[in-house]
């Protein structure tokens, strides 16, 4: 049906004027002559030679043998026996028929005609038993005469042509039949040769399209490869026929036409290339990679990576490839390899280095076994020098104090008049015992503080009327050497956080060192005032005011590189002026019970006209006033 569907629309398109009419036609009512029937077989050949298309062809044919036929219908019919129905393509004397679908049930002529290959002549339709049923079903078509005559159009169409005639009732003459038959071949042959003929126009076309393409195709593909950003060429016949403008940049190439591989390549490269891209061309395998060494204009060593394929340039096999710019990547290889060098060297230093760290360890792990055992008997004997002190200064305490209570008796003539030799014998032992005493509280002091059971009772207090009643008890020593003792108050001092009794043992300690090391006839100076400056020690101080305590002398002074040290337990510089040394532990008491109170203590480098030591507590808030309870490591 498709078929006829492009011949009818083929068929409308055509003018709608009608053919002149051929000389061959008869008058009506004339019967034709076999002369008349010669004529217009040799006019429809004229105007067949002179049609191409299959639509002009159907139509020439079916109106010319309908008018020498003097027929009333006359028409082409293309049958699809599968769909058991037919088509009109053509239509002469009537063209409401065209493109009419008609049941196969209801043409049994055209049914014979299919079935026997042959023509069918009906010489009167009414009383022809092929149509009995027709007639039965449609009595207004049982009448005239019918020819029909299968055409074969062309191969393969899915069905077949038939050329259906109709009239008046009058039997077909021989010279009419032998007409149509060769009408029939006429169009036979013509429908065939048209056919041909359109597809080889439409071979020529899908020709020149496919040139068209391909060259568009290798225009394009010339334009992609040479604007591409990679580096490509193609080579064939042992050169490099076409190369874009990226591998001619790299390579510094700016000459056209073929390029010789050995303008690119070293010696052994070309080789190795030459021989890859054989074995491609022989089909031995369909793709190879390759590092080479590359060249450019400057004769500058690079470093290439190839991936060649075969492809078809000007119509015969070539190879095309692609190039990479390894040398950067080289570059780093060669500096990785030295890295690596570097790195396998450092490795094997550590692993050296390990080993003596592993014979360290476990000379460490010895020492530290052994100053573990060192500590224990260090400890232990730390505690059984405590207790032996402890001991020591009970037992030595309560005699010596009896000693110098005597001793005071004596002095007072309680048991007689002393003479000056026998007074100044005495006043010396008191003093010698007092000496004893004080070196016996400092160890008792300096036990508490080591064994961690000196306790403090903070609240806040007033340190000018604390270092007056200590100073009270210095003063007659003071007057009996010359010694001037003074205390003096700049500003406002506000109440402090102590401990009343822990202070006054600093203060005394403080006041005692003072005059030991102070000449007779010097002075000793004490100034309260609040703290101004910056703390010179390492010592982080609170982020609050303080009160700043400095006692000061005119003895021989501390130096500078043992600024620090006199705070350290039992250590003595310089020969003291009073009667005799302390135990060296008087300033490791003070400091700390100063940082006990939160502060700190040092030796003030600028004064240069004796020792001044000056300590800082912190000034009491509102918060802080009532007593505070805690023990030295709380």
């Amino acid at each position: 049906m498709a078929i006829a569907k492009r011949c009818i629309k083929g068929i409308s398109r055509q003018k709608s004027a009608r053919s002149p009419s051929p000389q061959f036609l008869r008058r009506a009512g004339q019967r034709p002559s076999h002369n008349l029937f010669y004529d217009a077989i040799i006019c429809t050949l004229r105007e067949l030679s002179e049609m191409l298309s299959p639509a002009q062809i159907l139509r020439t044919i079916v109106h010319n043998a309908g008018k020498a036929l003097a027929a009333d219908r006359c028409s082409f019919v293309l049958v699809d026996q599968a769909q058991n129905c037919a088509m009109v393509v053509v239509a002469y004397e009537n063209s409401k028929a065209k493109g009419r679908v008609l049941n196969l049930d209801t043409y049994p002529e055209i049914n014979r005609a299919v079935a026997t290959g042959k023509t069918v002549v009906i010489a009167d339709m009414r009383n022809d038993p092929l149509l009995s049923e027709v007639r039965k079903s449609h009595p207004e078509l049982a009448s005239g005469s019918l020819l029909v005559l299968p055409i074969q159009a062309q191969p393969k169409t899915g069905g077949t042509f038939f050329l259906r005639i109709r009239r008046l009732p009058r039997a077909f003459t021989a010279d009419e039949i032998d007409f149509c038959k060769k009408i029939a071949f006429i169009s036979s042959d013509a429908l065939l040769k048209a056919h041909r003929l359109l597809r080889l126009k439409k071979d020529i076309a899908r020709g020149a399209a496919a040139r068209r393409l391909m060259e568009e195709s290798v225009i394009k593909y010339r334009t992609l490869i040479d604007g591409a950003p990679w580096s490509i060429f193609i080579y064939q016949d042992e050169a490099i026929q076409f190369a874009n403008r990226k591998f001619k940049e790299m390579a510094g190439i700016k000459a056209r036409g073929p390029i010789d591989l050995a303008q690119v390549l070293p010696a052994e490269s070309v080789k190795l290339f030459a021989g890859e891209s054989a074995g491609l061309l022989a089909g031995s395998k369909a793709s190879f990679g390759t590092q080479v060494r590359g060249r450019n204009k400057a004769s500058k060593d690079l470093y290439w990576n190839l991936e060649a394929g075969v492809i078809e340039y000007q119509g015969r096999p070539a190879v095309e490839c692609m190039v990479k710019d390894i040398t950067y990547l080289k570059e780093l290889e060669g500096r990785l390899e030295q890295k690596n060098l570097a790195l396998a060297t450092a490795v094997k230093q550590l692993h050296e280095l390990n080993d003596r760290l592993i014979h360290a360890k476990n000379d460490l792990q010895k020492n530290n076994t052994e100053l573990q055992g060192l500590y224990e008997r260090l400890q232990k004997a730390h505690t059984e020098k405590t207790k032996f002190l402890r001991l020591l200064s009970h037992e030595l305490k309560n005699p010596l104090g009896v000693l110098r209570d005597y001793f005071g008796l004596l002095l007072d003539g309680l048991f007689g008049s002393l003479n000056s030799e026998q007074a100044e014998v005495i006043e010396e032992s008191s003093q010698r015992a007092h000496q004893i005493l004080e070196m016996i509280n400092s160890l008792l002091d300096y036990s508490k503080i080591e064994a961690g059971k000196m306790r403090y009772h903070f609240e806040a207090h007033d340190i000018v009327a604390l270092t007056q009643a200590a100073l009270a008890g210095f003063r007659l020593q003071g007057r009996t050497r010359g010694v001037r003792i003074e205390q003096r108050t700049e500003g406002a001092v506000p109440l402090v956080v102590l401990d009343t009794e822990r202070m006054t043992m600093a203060l005394k300690n403080l006041i005692d060192n003072a005059l030991k090391h102070t000449p007779d006839g010097g002075a000793i100076e004490v100034i309260i005032r609040p703290f101004t400056a910056r703390c010179p020690t390492s010592a982080g101080l609170l982020s609050q005011p303080y009160v700043e305590i400095s006692i000061q002398d005119t003895g021989c002074g501390v130096p500078e590189e043992f600024s620090e040290e006199v705070f350290a337990e039992f250590f003595q510089i310089a020969q003291s002026h009073g009667p005799g040394k302390g135990a060296g532990l008087g300033l490791h008491i003070v400091r700390e019970i100063v940082q006990h109170h939160h502060g700190d203590i040092w030796v003030d480098r600028a004064y240069r006209s004796g020792a001044k030591f000056t300590f800082v507590l912190p000034i009491a808030s509102n918060e802080a006033i009532g007593p505070i309870d805690v023990s030295p490591t709380g």
